[in-house]
């Protein structure tokens, strides 16, 4: 007499919340984490809260599932706007998600442009790089390595 066991399952697909906010101050311990992680010569804690309670600077974060696992702090001027920082936590590079805070920067600065200066909103963009900073060298992407 032999026994088969047969055990079913259902497939379960659990919904994952992506968001993309305003970086709140509340967030520096998850910040200083990834800035620790990424960065040869990080930001002291100090530095990145200074940056993002400083009301010039555009501050947003990246978050699955209310986790921070990335950010993006800039300093926009009358016709350029500085990337500061830019971090992305290290298991979720490559995915796609710092282009999406990007996109986010881009879309403030339009409507930043026309509030604060009243001109004409922006019609080009244009991502500058020292070329010494090995993973932007190391990117694949043909863009961003000439």
């Amino acid at each position: 007499m032999s026994l088969d066991i047969t055990i079913k399952t259902k497939l379960t697909i659990k919904p994952i919340s992506i968001s993309y906010n305003k970086l709140s101050s509340n967030e520096i311990d998850s910040i200083v984490f990834i800035e620790r992680q990424n960065s040869e010569n990080p930001w002291s804690k100090t530095q990145l809260l200074e940056s993002i309670q400083n009301p010039t600077n555009l501050c947003y974060s990246f978050s699955i599932d209310n986790q921070v696992l990335g950010f993006l702090i800039a300093m926009p001027a009358v016709d350029t706007a500085d990337i500061l920082n830019i971090s992305i936590n290290a298991d979720y590079q490559r995915k796609g998600y710092g282009k999406g805070l990007l996109n986010l920067l881009i879309e403030d600065l339009k409507n930043y442009r026309e509030n604060r200066t009243r001109t004409s909103k922006m019609k080009n963009c244009c991502l500058e790089f020292c070329s010494d900073h090995i993973p932007v060298r190391q990117c694949r992407s043909p863009v961003l390595r000439n």
